[in-house]
C-alpha cells in the first residue's frame, strides 16, 4: 500500500483556505522563519477518506477477525462503558480540585466510585484491601514486588530471590528486578506445562521473597496445585504473587485470595472494561492480605460517617 506522500498529486486540494488574517509581529527571529511552504501532501477528500479508511481495516481486532489469545490490545470495549466514561461527572473533573473541607464536596462522587471499586475488587478477589495508584498491569508488577520488598525489610528478613515459573507472564522478571530481587526461573513440567513442582521444591528456600504466579498460566492451563504451593511459600514466609494477566478465565469461579495468594493486580483493560493503548489512561490495581496492608502506597481513600 502506498504512503499518503506518494499519492499527493501538484495543485490537487481537498479544501481551500482563507488567507491568513493574523498580522505578521516580527518577534519570530527571521532564521526561525519558513522560507517555503510546507510539503504537506496534495489531495482530495476523497483521497484522504480512502487512504484511512483502507489503512483501518489493515488493523487486526476483534470486531473484524478472531484471533486465539486474550491480548489486550484487541479486547472489546462495549461502547455503553465509554458512554458512561464521558459523563461530565467523569469528563469535566478538572484534577486539580481540593478533596477536603469544602471543595471536597466537588469530588466526592468521584472518590465514592474509586473507593466502591475497590471494596468491589476485595470481594471479587477475595482480598482485604486495594489501591487504584498503579496506572498500568506493569506497574502493578512492580507495586507488588515493592510491597513484597517493604514486607520483609520491616521484618528484618534478609531475603534477595523471587522465584518465577518460566512459563509465567512476560513482565514478571522485570518487576521483579526493577524492585530489587535476583529472579530464579522455575522449569516448566515437560508433561502438564506447568511449573515443576519438585524443581519449585528444590529452589525455595530462607532467600526466596515471594513467588510470581499467572494462573492458568501462559499456555492457559489452571494449576491445580496452587494451594500446595501456597503453603510451600508461606513455610518460608516467602508471598505468593498472582499475575491477573489472564484472570478472566476464573472471574465468578475461583478468588486467588481464597487460595492464599498474598498479593494480586488486576489489569482493568483486560478483566473489565477501561481503554487500553495510545498512552492511557491506564490501570492496574493491587490488592493485598491484611498483613500486607500497611505497606499499601498512600494516599488511601476512606469513608467516614461524620461528614468531614
Amino acid at each position: 500500500m502506498s504512503i499518503i506522500f506518494e499519492k499527493s498529486v501538484p495543485g490537487r486540494t481537498g479544501v481551500t483556505l482563507p488567507a491568513c488574517d493574523v498580522p505578521v509581529t516580527g518577534k519570530i527571529p527571521e532564521k526561525y522563519r519558513r522560507k517555503t511552504p510546507a510539503a504537506l501532501c496534495e489531495l482530495s477528500e476523497l483521497d484522504v477518506v480512502r487512504h484511512f479508511t483502507a489503512l483501518s481495516r489493515k488493523n487486526y481486532g476483534v470486531d473484524t477477525n478472531f484471533y486465539p489469545l486474550g491480548s489486550c490490545t484487541m479486547k472489546y470495549n462495549p461502547k455503553i462503558t465509554e458512554k458512561i466514561a464521558g459523563l461530565e461527572g467523569f469528563s469535566l473533573l478538572h484534577p486539580l480540585l481540593p478533596q477536603l473541607r469544602r471543595g471536597g464536596m466537588l469530588t466526592q462522587g468521584a472518590l465514592a466510585v474509586m473507593y466502591e471499586l475497590e471494596t468491589l475488587l476485595c470481594e471479587i478477589l477475595g482480598m482485604d484491601a486495594f489501591t487504584a495508584h498503579p496506572m498500568a498491569g506493569a506497574h502493578g508488577e512492580l507495586t507488588g514486588m515493592m510491597l513484597i520488598a517493604a514486607y520483609h525489610r520491616d521484618k528484618g528478613n534478609r531475603k534477595s530471590e523471587i522465584l518465577i515459573p518460566d512459563e509465567s507472564h512476560g513482565t514478571n522478571p522485570s518487576s521483579a528486578s526493577i524492585a530489587g530481587f535476583t529472579v530464579r526461573s522455575v522449569p516448566t513440567n515437560t508433561d502438564t506445562g506447568m511449573l515443576d513442582m519438585a524443581a519449585c521444591e528444590s529452589m525455595i528456600g530462607e532467600q526466596t521473597a515471594g513467588i510470581m504466579m499467572t494462573n492458568p498460566n501462559t499456555l492457559g492451563l489452571f494449576n491445580p496445585h496452587i494451594e500446595k504451593i501456597a503453603a510451600l511459600a508461606h513455610t518460608y514466609d516467602a508471598q505468593l504473587y498472582y499475575d491477573g494477566a489472564n484472570l478472566n478465565a476464573i472471574l465468578g469461579k475461583f478468588r486467588p485470595g481464597d487460595a492464599n495468594f498474598d498479593v494480586v493486580h488486576v489489569n482493568l483493560h483486560k478483566t473489565f472494561a477501561t481503554p487500553h493503548g495510545g498512552g492511557g489512561p491506564g490501570a492496574g490495581p493491587v490488592g493485598v492480605k491484611k498483613h500486607l496492608e500497611p505497606f499499601l502506597p498512600v494516599s488511601r481513600i476512606i469513608k467516614r460517617s461524620d461528614n468531614t
